[in-house]
């Protein structure tokens, strides 16, 4: 029962988060194409961090500074 339980609340997350994408894509769009054109190619900025018990993650946002 704890499995079908941890199934349903996966699959729900799963959903929320496509209609978040999208939802927001034609806004990253925007911003990608804005960036792209003020800013030239490159519209992501890549940097590596350290997450939770310090393993490194790849943080990618919007090259907006």
């Amino acid at each position: 029962m704890i499995a079908a339980a941890e199934a349903v609340r996966r699959s729900v997350s799963l959903g929320t988060a496509l209609v978040g994408l999208v939802l927001t894509a034609p806004l990253a769009l925007a911003v990608a194409l804005a960036v792209r054109l003020t800013m030239g190619s490159g519209v992501l900025f890549r940097q590596q961090r350290l997450g939770l018990g310090g393993h490194p993650f790849m943080l990618l946002k919007f090259r907006t500074m």
